[in-house]
């Protein structure tokens, strides 16, 4: 069978292993919103820029 080609990543993209497992702290354990006042999203705001910016060195 022919290997199938995606080309709507418009709507989805696949995930990166690297991607997944940088994101399972956040997925597991700091779930808040880090735009939000609340103390969740206080302590989610740093991992995210962190994130943001070590994800596209590389």
């Amino acid at each position: 069978m022919a290997k199938r080609i995606y080309f709507d990543h418009s709507a989805t993209t696949p995930l990166d292993a690297r991607v997944a497992l940088a994101m399972q702290p956040a997925n597991e354990e700091l779930f808040g919103n880090p735009s939000s006042l609340h103390s969740e999203g206080r302590q989610a705001q740093p991992e995210s820029r962190f994130a943001s910016k070590g994800l596209w060195i590389g």
